[in-house]
């Protein structure tokens, strides 16, 4: 207990100047609405997988190279669609998620009510005048708030990172204007000091100055094994994660989790110093929430404080000797960071025995060195 108090004393240095996302007035405007109405929308009913790169150096050839390049990347993804699809059998993605958004706005907006999105505009002169058509017909019903969702998700990038989604727009009826807008997204693989920022899920295309022209065929088996076990679990750990993140966005539902995942959306745009912020408030809600600690390391490093960074990670390795996350990033910080491939190389062991895989560029500085 001791050391946990050390370690939170140390995630609770430096100034806490960030700010929320989106526009405050608008969720305070959900939370005074009389009678708010919301919806969720999803063009997909199945795992995205877009996995494969773009590949670049095709482009090169011209217009004629562009389309085979987008061939090549249409055929590799649908290969591994294919064995998504045999390896969640049947599991009903699109109604897991369905469900608990459903679920926890009911409990959330209990004056609320669920209204069917915008389908299309026919019959209108354009979509505009059918938004519009419909922001009346739900102030007839007594709605003067509608929160429009929208979901998304799948496998994303060469390195196959599993991404959940939701954009939320909140709408004043009849009137239709803006009042709030956001983006979430939640990733339910811990955070990692190897971690690129960014939201995953945009991350489609290699690099052109170091290009990968190949997926992770290790990392995508993971998801796939024991018949999609871990892709199943990752999915709904996923969309409580990007729920508890847009609830707690709203105002509506302050949790761990929530702030758990806001910090490492506000750690993807690097802003470090919101994303502490986050973290500190997810530690003050559950200071037993590891993961949470592990992020505010990663938080630290990325914003040029390698040493608090190492502090947090090794107090982890104390008082959670079995988070391979903490291991690892030492052993990154160390080789990297530090310049002492020697003394990674046993935290490197130490993630590995404890069923984090091999990780190429660090097995590379062990060798150079």
């Amino acid at each position: 207990m001791k050391q946990l108090s050390m370690l939170l004393g140390l995630v609770l240095l430096g100034t806490m100047l960030g700010c929320a996302t989106g526009n405050p007035s608008g969720a305070d405007a959900l939370k005074q609405s009389a009678k708010p109405a919301w919806s969720l929308k999803s063009s997909q009913d199945e795992m995205i997988v877009a996995t494969s790169p773009m590949r670049k150096t095709l482009q090169l050839a011209g217009s004629t190279g562009l389309i085979v390049g987008f061939s090549v990347d249409l055929v590799i993804n649908s290969d591994y669609r294919d064995a998504v699809r045999q390896a969640l059998n049947g599991y009903n993605t699109e109604e897991v998620f369905r469900s608990h958004v459903e679920q926890r706005l009911r409990e959330t907006l209990p004056n609320g009510g669920r209204v069917q999105p915008l389908q299309s505009a026919a019959g209108y002169a354009n979509e505009q005048e059918a938004r519009q058509a419909r922001y009346r017909s739900l102030a007839r019903e007594g709605y003067d708030a509608v929160l429009d969702l929208r979901s998304r998700y799948g496998l994303f990038g060469t390195n196959v990172q599993l991404v959940t989604e939701l954009d939320a727009d909140l709408i004043a009826v009849p009137s239709g204007k803006k009042l709030w807008s956001t983006t979430v997204f939640a990733t339910p693989e811990p955070a990692l000091a190897s971690d690129s920022l960014g939201n995953p899920q945009k991350k489609k295309r290699s690099s052109e100055s170091a290009p990968q022209f190949s997926v992770d065929k290790a990392a995508f088996a993971r998801w796939t094994a024991n018949n999609g076990e871990k892709l199943r679990a990752g999915f709904e750990n996923g969309v409580k994660g990007v729920t508890d993140a847009l609830l707690a966005e709203l105002g509506l539902v302050t949790s761990a989790q929530g702030e758990l995942y806001l910090g490492r959306i506000a750690l993807s745009r690097e802003d470090f110093t919101e994303a502490k912020e986050h973290f500190e408030a997810a530690l003050r809600i559950d200071p037993t929430l590891v993961e949470a600690l592990s992020a505010q390391s990663v938080n630290y490093a990325q914003a040029g404080q390698v040493d608090i960074a190492v502090q947090l990670a090794q107090g982890i390795t104390k008082s959670h000797p079995d988070f391979a996350p903490a291991w690892y990033n030492l052993a990154w910080w160390h080789a990297f960071d530090l310049d002492d491939p020697a003394a990674a190389k046993p935290f490197y062991a130490e993630a590995q025995r404890l069923g984090l895989p091999p990780d190429a560029k660090l097995e590379k500085a062990f060798q150079d060195q």
